[in-house]
């Protein structure tokens, strides 16, 4: 199951993302940070335990999107989003947690009226299944200039920047989620 996080899942969500920096693919956040910034944190959960995390920043500073908590910034660059921090569990890769804790951040965007989404990652195929495409890093300057500047690998940096529409490219057109009834399609 998906939801929000709570200032009890600080520990368990700083625990993911340290395993995943530990290995280079994202960069560390201390509990300090995490607990800060909860309300902008996804959890997936089973069984009581965290198993997958991600979190929706609308801005550099801001630790959610409107409608996730209730302090909603605007955020620095207005309509864009970015999906930060997405960690699973080494036990549970490849069951779909990734994918449905993304999915479920496309679907917070939308509620909130950003129109696009944007993500630095390793996981291309991931993002590309999704409906992200590649960009150039520079087309974020502001995300270069709050969180790349302090990476240790900032001036070699191996991330794919990719970006996408929240909402599909034919406007009155909205696909649902790839996880849920896929081959429904609703006119708004």
């Amino acid at each position: 199951m998906i939801r929000k996080a709570n200032i009890h899942d600080a520990l368990s969500i700083q625990r993911l993302i340290c395993f995943h920096a530990d290995k280079g693919q994202m960069l560390p956040r201390t509990l300090e940070d995490v607990s800060r910034k909860i309300d902008g944190f996804l959890v997936y959960e089973k069984d009581g335990i965290v198993l997958g995390t991600c979190s929706l920043s609308d801005g550099w500073g801001n630790g959610g999107i409107p409608g996730m908590n209730g302090n909603g910034n605007p955020g620095i660059q207005g309509a864009l989003v970015e999906v930060r921090s997405l960690a699973v569990h080494p036990d549970h890769f490849k069951q779909g947690i990734g994918t449905a804790l993304v999915q479920r951040c496309i679907e917070e965007a939308g509620r909130a009226g950003k129109d696009k989404i944007f993500v630095l990652t390793y996981a291309v195929s991931l993002f590309e299944k999704l409906g992200f495409e590649k960009v150039e890093k520079n087309e974020f300057p502001l995300k270069i200039w709050n969180d790349c500047r302090g990476c240790p690998k900032s001036e070699s940096c191996d991330e794919t920047a990719m970006i996408r529409p929240v909402r599909p490219a034919r406007a009155g057109v909205w696909v649902d989620s790839p996880l849920h009834n896929a081959d429904k399609v609703v006119y708004s």
